[in-house]
């Protein structure tokens, strides 16, 4: 774990208790693409991730799948949430049939935790689905932000009910976004609830399967944990007061430019240099766990091949997406990351069906074979 701890309540001490909880291991996202009649492909990119696996070397393997899970909706009189009641907090999480007399489980968690092929990973699979979040209203997050510290812990216990009576979902990656907890808002009373409820037993999130609960990830910036700022102290007490959460720093799409317009290798560097210095120190100072995102599809700014109105910028990289992810990889090899008990891994972004904006669509869809014959030597 590195240096020796000086203090059981110091940063450092929170970060020992929860890389116990938290796995340590690469990830990718896995958005199954729907059939004609929009139900989901279950399981769709199993075998591409098991390919991946054969191949890659036993440190650079991924065994944390975030398959997608469903979404929170809200419908609130008028669209305002100061009218909304718990009736009005939706939480949509498809199910399969029950499977041998257990709980039934989501369709994409179910499909990859019996998919992943056990034999090339060194722990077992870790698959934690993706919620995100559909609401009405104006504002940030459609006014999520603005329900009230009771309708936020509500909307908490509803997930938490329907996430652990899933004996395969470890827990959630939240895609809330923007993610802002700068004041007591309701984003902030949601996680500080999420955070009691997965380490509890009486809401079925610690039991047999999870002795030590779920866990659960934010997908935030290294800015939302800059050291000093009231957000940063938010961020620490949501993840830490219970040692099961982490972030996820993305490290694509960190230029201001508008989507569509390529961010060239010698930019991306920079900023992907800074971003990765920022998150390691400060997530440091704050005892903060993490991972990486890094785009192995294309992403707004990231990308090999652009179709549509959208497509502009600086001309593609000699290596393609491969260069974006040796970037990546220098800049976190320059951190401490690598001898760090609080990084937990890489996360690649993403197996989907397709990146659109508008009628601009973005390639690759999913990493190709370029990016996993280097991944799987450097991950």
């Amino acid at each position: 774990m590195g240096a020796a701890f000086t203090s059981l309540h110091s940063p450092r001490a929170a970060a020992a208790q929860a890389s116990s909880r938290l796995p340590r291991a690469n990830a990718t996202w896995a958005y199954d693409p729907r059939d004609s009649s929009g139900n989901r492909q279950a399981g769709a990119f199993v075998d591409d991730i098991n390919q991946y696996n054969l191949v890659a070397g036993p440190d650079h393997v991924i065994r944390e799948i975030y398959s997608y899970g469903g979404d929170m909706e809200m419908y609130c009189p008028n669209d305002d949430p100061s009218q909304c009641t718990g009736g009005d907090l939706y939480v949509f999480y498809s199910r399969t049939q029950p499977v041998s007399g257990q709980k039934n489980s989501n369709v994409s968690t179910y499909a990859y935790h019996q998919g992943l092929q056990a034999d090339l990973l060194s722990a077992p699979p870790v698959i934690v689905p993706i919620i995100d979040g559909v609401v009405t209203g104006s504002g940030p997050l459609g006014g999520f932000n603005d329900l009230s510290r009771r309708n936020a812990r509500h909307f908490a216990d509803k997930v938490a009910h329907r996430v652990c009576n899933d004996p395969y979902a470890a827990g959630v990656q939240f895609d809330l976004e923007p993610f802002n907890v700068q004041i007591n808002n309701a984003q902030y009373y949601f996680y500080r609830r999420i955070a009691r409820d997965f380490a509890s037993s009486s809401t079925g999130c610690v039991d047999g399967n999870y002795p030590d609960g779920r866990i659960f990830a934010i997908f935030a910036g290294a800015t939302a944990i800059n050291p000093g700022t009231a957000g940063a102290s938010r961020v620490s007490e949501i993840l830490n007061r219970y040692h099961n959460g982490y972030m996820i720093d993305p490290l694509y799409d960190l230029a201001s430019t508008a989507p569509g317009y390529r961010t060239s290798l010698s930019d991306y560097q920079h900023l992907v240099n800074a971003q990765t210095y920022n998150m390691s120190h400060w997530a440091e100072q704050l005892g903060i766990a993490y991972q990486f995102a890094i785009p192995g599809s294309a992403a707004f700014h990231e990308y090999e091949t652009c179709t549509g109105s959208a497509c502009s910028g600086a001309s593609e990289p000699a290596d393609r997406q491969v260069s974006y992810l040796q970037a990546d990889e220098s800049a976190i090899n320059a951190t401490s990351a690598r001898t760090d008990g609080l990084y937990l891994g890489a996360a690649v972004f993403s197996f989907t069906a397709g990146i659109h904006y508008g009628d601009s669509a973005f390639a690759p869809q999913v990493p190709t074979d370029a990016e996993d014959s280097y991944l799987g030597g450097a991950l």
